[in-house]
């Protein structure tokens, strides 16, 4: 595992949408854009592993970042 895609969909008003998800993506759409979101070290993963992907949006007077890790358990092979 190399990291994770990140779409978003969001309901502005009434059935005005906006989507960066491939499925429902809105057209013409350039302000918007999918998300890599990166892990420093691979994951290899197996059939039947499990993982948790926890992320976090943190904000201080010196602006708005993100943090996130993944957790995993190897099924006993």
């Amino acid at each position: 595992l190399m990291g994770f895609a990140a779409y978003f969909e969001a309901q502005l008003y009434g059935s005005c949408w906006i989507s960066t998800n491939p499925l429902t993506h809105t057209p013409s759409m350039v302000s918007w854009f999918p998300a890599l979101i990166p892990l420093r070290n691979l994951v290899r993963l197996l059939p039947g592993d499990k993982i948790q992907f926890h992320i976090d949006r943190k904000i201080d007077t010196g602006g708005v970042w993100y943090e996130w890790f993944v957790e995993y358990k190897e099924c006993v092979r």
